[in-house]
């Protein structure tokens, strides 16, 4: 099996695309990125060494939405028309995929896995 490397954008491409700045998650490598709007949150969590996504969309603190990935190969940001996202590719022997997160101007998930 093939290694690569989980590619993150520089700490202040966060701040410029986003509006907001990852913060170290205590006892790890992780690090994390919250979203608030109304009575819904998003959070974000990703660890480089580890190559791993998690994504958590609540309402009134009740989770809609877990999405958890291994093998993150890319975390790009970008915006769009009033909208930004922050997309993550995945990569293994088998299978390739993105996940698209909407954190701006709501939330929305869209997931895509095929084999390859």
């Amino acid at each position: 099996m093939v290694y690569h490397r989980f590619e993150v954008p520089e700490y202040h491409e966060f701040l410029d695309t986003l509006g907001v700045a990852p913060e170290e998650v205590e006892g790890g490598d992780a690090q994390t990125l919250r979203f608030g709007k109304d009575r819904e949150e998003l959070i974000v969590t990703f660890d480089v060494p580890a190559r791993s996504f998690y994504c958590r969309w609540m309402r009134d603190s009740q989770p809609l939405v877990e999405v958890e990935r291994e093998a993150a190969v890319r975390l790009r940001l970008r915006s769009l028309a009033g909208s930004a996202f922050v997309d993550v590719d995945f990569e293994s022997e088998d299978l390739r995929g993105r996940l698209e997160v909407q954190v701006v101007p709501s939330f929305a998930l869209r997931d895509r896995m095929l084999f390859h």
